[in-house]
């Protein structure tokens, strides 16, 4: 199955830069992210729902069951904001990041984005076409 060629000088960055780098920097993003941003919404939802002196006390959400340090659990909405908050806070962060990675790459080649769509077609016997 032959690989339909790039239609613009973005989607031929996408093709002309993606590699082993940056999906192993896009995992690392992802997983960073999602990681910090779930004790974010933990700390935000326990912060609003029982206080922060609570927090200060030691109150952390102890598992991904929801169950809290002192033995209770998160309730619906807390779980929701908790968990399914985290996750599409993460959404940006790991769509920034396949797009930022390639374009990095480009970059650090020296390349511009006007440039990309003829750099492709050269790499792949299609030059200009008159």
């Amino acid at each position: 199955m032959a690989e339909r060629p790039p239609s613009g000088n973005f989607s031929a960055m996408l093709q002309r830069n993606w590699g082993i780098l940056p999906i192993v920097g896009v995992a690392v993003v992802t997983i960073v992210s999602s990681i910090l941003l779930f004790h974010l919404t933990a700390f935000v939802y326990i912060n609003w729902k029982y206080g922060r002196a609570v927090w200060e006390n030691g109150l952390r959400v102890a598992d991904n069951k929801g169950h809290l340090s002192d033995g209770s659990e998160l309730s619906r909405t807390g779980s929701f904001i908790v968990y399914d908050g985290s996750y599409f806070l993460s959404v940006p962060f790991f769509f920034g990041s396949v797009l930022r990675f390639p374009y990095l790459r480009m970059r650090l080649r020296g390349e511009r984005l006007s440039e990309q769509l003829e750099r492709w077609n050269e790499e792949n016997g299609r030059g200009r076409q008159c």
